[in-house]
């Protein structure tokens, strides 16, 4: 009987190209018995598969009479709920999450302890301009914002440090050179006019360093500054070398991972303990296998992974959610590609080389 289940499974997971296999549809049937009735936003979130496959599936096993679908999202028919239990052993039930974290391990204002800082990131977010999908542009939430100063400031990039952000149309720059950001989270003292710490920018987009530079203004921020330019390009001569940690949320392709990661090792200071924090989508366990062994070649060792840190306005290609890998530099690095040369490859989803297994298309 279970290799009769498996071969189902396997099957509908062929038919729909889904990366992570028999697993995924899994996933999928384990979330419905949890929930009870599930939407598919809901499926999505917690079994990390866009809201798409997860329709798809729902799709297929409802034409086979295990679920009953409507405008809601889906539940299991008796069958169905005989064929998962009996047969394939499903009986959990759903377990109760931290609302404060989201399930992230960071705690988003409590209490409203910091309510002036989210007022200035909700106005931070409000702020960005439109995203430009052609070049995988897609914002984070202000909750988002929040999580990932949090984030930074837990692992200790700030304190005296230079950070670079490598692609910014989030804001995060911004959001940390906010001053309620500092008076929350920093000592501070009017007789000492320097800052905590110093952010760049680097981005192709001029609307998104047009509008960096306005803020900052506004908020007196002297401590980020903006450069242009194309990450396909070797980095310029006076940013090698220069910084403590880098920020960068990449096209969600294996080249746009390449990239990126290639040119923040070039960005680092050599030696072993500056910092990259990686924002990837959720991808199949054959793609993130390679972008894992990818990074540990690079001389990186990833120090957390934590799924369904990052979400976002938009970004349907990759269910509106990525994880956020850390990851520290164990020696001088060997980025992918060549310091001094030019990327000629695809490196967005517009592109033929986004993760090759159809679970994301």
């Amino acid at each position: 009987m279970k290799q009769a289940i498996e071969r189902y499974l396997a099957g509908i997971a062929r038919d729909l190209k889904l990366g992570e296999g028999a697993a995924g549809i899994k996933r999928i049937l384990v979330q419905l018995h949890r929930k009870g009735n599930a939407s598919i936003r809901d499926v999505a979130d917690a079994t990390r598969l866009p809201p798409p496959v997860v329709s798809l599936v729902l799709t297929k096993l409802s034409a086979d009479g295990l679920v009953h679908r409507d405008k809601s999202g889906g539940r299991f028919t008796e069958k169905g709920m005989r064929y998962v239990e009996a047969e394939m052993g499903i009986w959990s039930l759903g377990t109760v999450s931290c609302d404060a974290c989201g399930g992230t391990g960071y705690e988003l204002d409590l209490g409203k302890r910091h309510s002036r800082l989210f007022e200035r990131l909700e106005a931070v977010a409000r702020a960005r301009p439109d995203a430009d999908v052609t070049v995988d542009q897609a914002m984070c939430t202000a909750d988002t914002l929040a999580r990932r100063l949090l984030l930074l400031h837990s692992w200790h990039a700030f304190d005296g440090n230079a950070l670079l952000f490598l692609g910014d149309d989030d804001f995060v720059s911004v959001a940390a050179c906010a001053p309620e950001f500092t008076e929350d989270y920093f000592v501070t003292d009017p007789g000492i006019p320097t800052k905590p710490f110093h952010a760049t920018v680097l981005d192709v987009d001029t609307r998104i360093l047009g509008r960096i530079g306005e803020l900052a203004s506004q908020m007196v921020a002297g401590n980020l500054s903006t450069v242009a330019h194309d990450l396909r390009k070797p980095l310029p001569e006076d940013l090698r070398h220069r910084f403590d940690a880098v920020f960068t949320d990449p096209p969600y392709t294996l080249n746009g991972c390449k990239l990126f990661l290639s040119r923040a090792i070039d960005a680092l200071h050599e030696g072993t303990g500056s910092r990259v924090f990686l924002s990837f989508g959720h991808v199949s366990p054959g793609t993130m296998h390679e972008i894992q062994s990818m990074i540990v070649r690079c001389g990186l060792v990833i120090e957390a992974i934590i799924p369904g840190f990052n979400r976002y306005e938009g970004g349907n290609i990759i269910g509106n959610m990525s994880q956020m890998l850390v990851l520290t530099l164990v020696d001088n690095g060997r980025p992918p590609v060549a310091p001094d040369a030019e990327f000629t490859g695809d490196i967005y989803t517009a592109g033929p080389v986004f993760d090759g297994e159809g679970s994301r298309d």
